[in-house]
This record gives C-alpha cells, sequence and structure tokens, in this order.
C-alpha cells in the first residue's frame, strides 16, 4: 500500500501517524495541484483521490497498515529475544545452594558483617 502524487510514491516511516501522512500528501498536492492516487496489491490497484474525506481515509488505512507490520516485526524480535533468554545456561552465580557454598565476597555481597570484638 501507498500513495502516488504527481506519478511519484510518497516516502513513509513505518511509524508515521495518519495525520503525519495526510500533512505530508496534502503539502505536495496543494501547489500545484497534483493528482494523488490510493494505490495496493500486486496488481497495481489504484483509486484516485478527489477531497479531503477521501484522503484521510486513505491516510488512516496506510497508517494503520504501517502500524500493523511494524508491530508484528517488533514482536517477533521481543519473542525469540526472550525465548533465546530462557533457553540459556544459568550464569555461574546462580551455582551456589546453601550458605556453605558462598564465598566471602558473596556473604559481604548480601549484607554480611564480620565484626571484630
Amino acid at each position: 500500500m501507498f500513495i502516488r502524487v504527481n506519478k511519484r510514491r510518497l516516502q513513509i516511516r513505518p511509524s508515521s501517524s495518519e495525520h503525519e501522512i495526510y500533512q505530508r500528501v496534502k503539502a505536495r498536492s496543494l501547489w500545484p495541484r497534483h493528482h494523488v492516487y490510493f494505490e495496493w496489491g500486486h496488481e497495481g490497484k489504484q483509486v484516485e483521490i478527489l477531497n479531503d474525506e477521501e484522503l484521510r481515509l486513505a491516510c488512516r488505512i496506510l497508517s494503520e497498515h504501517l502500524f500493523d507490520d511494524e508491530c508484528a516485526v517488533d514482536f517477533r524480535k521481543r519473542e525469540a529475544k526472550a525465548e533465546a533468554h530462557m533457553l540459556a545456561a544459568d550464569s555461574e552465580d546462580e551455582r551456589v545452594t546453601s550458605d556453605e557454598d558462598m564465598t566471602m565476597e558473596d556473604l559481604y555481597t548480601v549484607g554480611f558483617r564480620h565484626e571484630f570484638y
């Protein structure tokens, strides 16, 4: 999905909001007056945008499509990172099972104070 102004595709950041897209298209299409098209699909289906209401609808559709794609990719990255963390072996520090296994440094770390009388 994309918007074309004067036979050129509008470059849009994936995190653009509906309002940002609308402002960019409006600024490019006003002076001199250019035709604006909303295109989708692999076959290049298109519709000409004739007024502000149609432009706002096209911007809303485009922003939701971009947002959904970005969220899906971000979710997959986070999910892979969490899964890798869960499958990773425990670190060396977590091998302490009782107080007798702790070194003096471990005892000082948890708040033990050796006081001399």
